[in-house]
């Protein structure tokens, strides 16, 4: 019965799993960190990223997003980085990205989170000994 209760704990860790994830934004295509003036008054730096050239649309709310695809890297890396990630491009943004000279960069890393106690602690009253009786 431990050994079941040991799977059920392991199953239930993977489903609450957590990955934590490096986001370069100077990898961005043409980024650049620049000043600029905030609501104080005041000069504050900023990361500057072309949204056109990076094939970024702003919503009606005025918000920008990007999607991102996370894929398993097969090189092994000293910081513990297990996947990477990449802007998910249509095929025409990318031919016109390879035309310009660029290609898709890698923007950044991605590795699962070690576990957080308190979070071992609530998936184990999940999955109680008396659910196997």
């Amino acid at each position: 019965m431990v050994d079941k209760i040991s799977a059920d704990l392991a199953k239930k860790k993977q489903q609450y799993a957590n990955y934590v994830l490096k986001l370069s934004l100077t990898k961005f295509l043409g980024a650049r960190v620049c000043n600029v003036e905030n609501e104080h008054g005041e000069m504050e730096e900023c990361v500057c990223i072309p949204l056109d050239r990076n094939n970024l649309k702003k919503n009606p709310n005025g918000h920008v997003s990007v999607y991102l695809f996370m894929a398993k890297t097969f090189v092994a890396n000293i910081f513990g980085w297990t996947h990477y990630l990449k802007m998910k491009l249509d095929p025409n943004f990318i031919k016109k990205i390879k035309d310009l000279g660029y290609d898709n960069p890698f923007l950044g890393n991605a590795k699962l989170q070690s576990y957080v106690a308190f979070k071992d602690a609530y998936i184990e009253k999940l999955v109680k000994a008396s659910d196997y009786e």
